[in-house]
């Protein structure tokens, strides 16, 4: 197995900087993939209540004849179970999902801006059970800079990790600045700009030109050069796939380090770049979706739309963050508190109007616009849509 360095956290803990992720992955799946995982010298696991496939997770992990002591598991919260109490008992489910009495990271999924307590209560449970020793560390995930500077500022204990979106095309700079002002690591979801090529025409980060080229100069898959700029960049990855051989790929990138990745850093540089692939639908957590919306202040694409625009022929996949329409599945929780709080999380506080949804569209494909795929969209002058 190659040794790899392991990243501490700042608590001490040390964290496998390489981890599988299972999002999206169905539970007949994911027990294979973690076992595949594993047998390729993996020894990190991310999964999360919401993705409904902790406990395969757990049977992949005991199935693989790796010892539990040496393999990471990280998880998330989810939203229906914020609160103090609640995410105590979130914990609880998760751990015996897992097959598990102590979680190596356990994180927030995502702030719920509306009722933002809820959040910090749900963080206060993470710091209880870090005190009583049922985790070794604690996090978040999806956190911007405002609702990371506000949870800093009541928090006892640091965040040792943040999970957010990073690729090449979407390198969140300001906020990452902000983790690592505080001890926080940034840990990629996407890292690979997988969002980047769901759809139809749209640039995808493994067609890219310059990755293209670090790539074929190395020997080595696009994807392949991608982990490696972020490790080298100090970031935690968790790229995701079911393909034993991809899986193994994905893992061997520890054998090159070249001043050129650092080209990769230019590629999000025409403007602040809003990366709107999570509003595509996100194939079963329209949930995500609408939070990826409203996290950037997005008001005005219609709720499950696909809108063909201009002259460009420019795709656009959306949905409104008008939540309440949303429909939950039980996974998600079915509270009307929940409810409540996911629709006032929309900008607009109700479900876009098509005049609101063609101006928005129309101001997206207007001469201000720099770059616009289905995907991402930057605006000069650093605006954020």
């Amino acid at each position: 197995m190659t040794n790899i360095d392991n990243i501490q956290l700042n608590n001490g803990v040390e964290l496998p900087p390489i981890g599988l992720g299972v999002f999206q992955t169905p539970p007949d799946e994911t027990r294979s993939a973690v076992e595949a995982a594993l047998a390729a010298g993996y020894r990190h696991i991310d999964t999360a209540a919401a993705y409904g496939n902790e406990k395969e997770v757990g049977e992949g992990l005991a199935n693989s004849g790796v010892n539990r002591k040496e393999v990471f598991v990280e998880t998330k919260i989810w939203i229906s179970d914020y609160g103090y109490e609640e995410t105590l008992h979130g914990f609880e489910k998760s751990a015996a999902k897992l097959g598990v009495d102590q979680i190596d990271l356990l994180i927030l999924h995502q702030p719920l801006p509306s009722a933002f307590e809820r959040t910090l209560d749900a963080y206060r449970a993470l710091e209880k059970l870090l005190e009583d020793g049922k985790v070794r560390a604690i996090g978040v995930s999806n956190l911007m800079v405002d609702h990371l500077t506000q949870l800093l500022e009541v928090a006892k204990v640091v965040p040792a990790v943040n999970q957010i979106e990073v690729h090449p095309y979407f390198q969140q700079k300001e906020l990452q600045a902000l983790d690592a002002e505080h001890g926080i690591l940034a840990q990629a979801w996407s890292p690979i700009g997988g969002v980047t090529i769901y759809g139809e025409g749209q640039k995808s980060t493994l067609k890219d030109e310059t990755i293209g080229e670090i790539a074929k100069a190395h020997s080595k898959s696009p994807a392949q050069v991608m982990l490696r700029w972020h490790l080298q960049e100090g970031r935690s990855v968790i790229p995701k796939s079911t393909r034993a051989h991809r899986i193994a790929e994905n893992f061997d990138v520890f054998d090159f380090e070249k001043h050129e990745l650092a080209a990769m850093v230019a590629q999000g540089s025409g403007g602040a770049i809003v990366n709107l692939s999570s509003v595509s639908g996100i194939r079963g957590f329209p949930q995500l979706a609408a939070y990826s919306a409203a996290k950037h202040g997005v008001v005005g694409l219609s709720r499950g739309a696909a809108v063909e625009y201009g002259p460009q022929n420019i795709r656009v996949n959306a949905i409104c963050p008008g939540w309440v329409e949303t429909p939950m599945t039980a996974d998600f929780g079915s509270d009307p508190e929940v409810h409540r709080a996911m629709e006032a999380d929309s900008p607009l506080g109700r479900t876009a109007q098509p005049e609101e949804i063609a101006g928005l569209i129309t101001y997206l494909c207007s001469d201000q616009a720099s770059f616009i795929t289905g995907d991402a969209i930057a605006i000069d002058g650093g605006q954020t849509i």
